[in-house]
C-alpha cells in the first residue's frame, strides 16, 4: 500500500496506470504499471525473504509472462543494521545480496533495485574515529 501511495501521484501526472496485486500466473504481482502499450511488473521482497535469491527467476518471470510483458523490476528492501536486526545472516551488505540474485537467461528485461530502509544515523550520533 505504501509504495503505491507514494508512486500514484507521480504516475497519474504521466498517465501511467498503476495497479496493485493483480492476480497473474497463480499469484499476485505486487504492482504493475501500464503506459501506452508497455507494461512493467514490480515484485517487492524484504531482504530476509527465504526465497530472495530465486524469486525473481520463479515469481517475477511468471508474472511477466502472465502480463505478456518483457519488463520487470525486482525491488529488495534492506533492513539489516547494527542495532539488532541481523537478517539476512548470509549477507553483510545489500550490494552483496543484489549480486547473488538469480537472473534467468531469457529475452526478458529485469531491473534489480535495492532500497536501504534503515534510518540514517545522525552526525551527532556517529562516534569520532580519530
Amino acid at each position: 500500500h505504501y509504495i503505491k501511495s507514494i508512486l500514484k501521484p507521480y504516475c497519474e501526472l504521466r498517465n501511467i496506470k498503476i495497479s496493485r496485486e493483480n492476480v497473474v500466473a497463480n499469484g499476485r504481482i505486487d504492482l504493475s504499471f501500464v503506459y501506452l502499450n508497455y507494461t512493467v511488473c514490480l515484485e517487492v521482497k524484504k531482504g530476509d525473504h527465504q526465497d530472495i535469491e530465486s524469486a525473481l527467476k520463479t515469481q517475477l518471470t511468471e508474472y511477466m509472462k502472465g502480463e505478456r510483458t518483457n519488463y520487470g523490476i525486482y525491488m529488495v528492501l534492506w533492513y539489516k543494521n547494527n542495532q539488532g536486526y541481523d537478517s539476512p545472516a548470509k549477507y553483510k551488505r545489500l550490494k552483496s545480496l543484489l549480486e547473488n540474485i538469480e537472473v534467468p537467461d531469457n529475452n526478458l528485461i529485469y531491473n534489480i533495485q535495492g532500497i536501504d530502509c534503515n534510518r540514517p544515523i545522525s552526525p551527532s550520533k556517529i562516534k569520532n574515529k580519530r
